[in-house]
């Protein structure tokens, strides 16, 4: 990396930095993917999308059938069907319905400028006011729900991050509220969704930057190794067949395919977004300023 150049960094970097240098490299820097994607990450992405239409007011049916033609079950998986996501809608929408939150913003793109041209960047999935607070609000899925399940979320930097972006955005945040959805064989119930608020300070975000600054610094500059811990909720890491096969490059043309990683995606848009709206608001202006000077003209009296 060059000397001053802005370094964009999100929370999926940092941990797959903080998880494994290897992982980092192979998914942020050589952009290499799987070509098969595993059903709990396409769930997940489509329940995403799916219920923040309803937080935008769209209907039931409206999530529903966005569900069935957005998911895509490559693997087969037995439980994470689109039956059972359409399932989940509904009971999901029961429990919720009436929850006493307002929505503020949704699917919102944040930066945060850091010293030495650092921006953290990302993209949060609510901002909302619950009991006279200012909440992110983070969507989850699980296999597993309870206690410990959202524990995990105490010492967390994509919690951290949403918070510095919330407050950003409009000066103030309380923390996160984690809106977990479980995924399981049986027949779905209100048991399988729960909502737990997770604190953050304004000196806990101070220290979380700290902390990111030192991390950063060593995404930009520090050296590649591999950390050799394969297993995440007992499953390979995707890049598991490539670390034992040396790296070679018949593995990535087999199994793995490019597809680049852009965390400043987001803010070009909502940039190009805010442009178009302010040449928009322009154009408006001068066919104002240039009817007035035509009614102002038509309005002179020749003596």
């Amino acid at each position: 990396m060059k000397k001053n150049e802005t370094f964009y960094f999100d929370y999926t970097m940092m941990s797959a930095f903080l998880r494994c240098r290897f992982y980092y490299y192979f998914r942020h820097i050589r952009h290499l993917v799987p070509k098969t994607t595993t059903a709990p990450l396409t769930f997940g992405k489509t329940w995403h999308s799916a219920t923040e239409m309803l937080a935008k007011g769209k209907s039931l049916e409206d999530a529903q059938k966005h569900f069935s033609t957005d998911y895509k079950n490559e693997t087969g998986d037995q439980t994470r069907t689109s039956e059972r996501g359409t399932q989940m809608l509904k009971v999901y929408e029961q429990k919720y319905k009436d929850a006493p939150i307002e929505f503020l913003y949704t699917e919102t793109p944040f930066a945060v400028h850091f010293p030495d041209n650092i921006i953290l960047c990302g993209r949060i999935d609510g901002i909302i006011k619950w009991q006279g607070g200012v909440y992110v609000l983070e969507r989850k899925t699980t296999s597993r729900l309870g206690a410990t399940f959202f524990e995990q979320f105490d010492l967390n930097y994509q919690v951290d991050s949403y918070c510095l972006g919330c407050m950003e955005l409009i000066g103030e945040c309380n923390g996160a509220i984690i809106d977990a959805a479980r995924v399981v064989k049986p027949a779905v119930s209100f048991d399988d969704f729960a909502r737990s608020v997770v604190s953050r300070t304004k000196d806990e975000l101070v220290l979380a930057k700290k902390n990111m600054i030192e991390i950063v610094e060593d995404m930009r500059h520090g050296p590649i190794y591999q950390s050799k811990d394969c297993m995440k909720y007992f499953k390979k890491c995707a890049y598991h067949d490539l670390c034992m096969g040396a790296c070679d490059e018949r593995i990535i043309n087999a199994q793995y395919e490019i597809e680049d990683w852009d965390c400043s995606h987001g803010l070009k848009v909502k940039a190009e977004e805010a442009q178009l709206k302010l040449f928009k608001e322009k154009e408006v202006e001068k066919k104002k300023i240039l009817l007035t000077s035509k009614i102002e003209i038509k309005n002179v009296t020749i003596k």
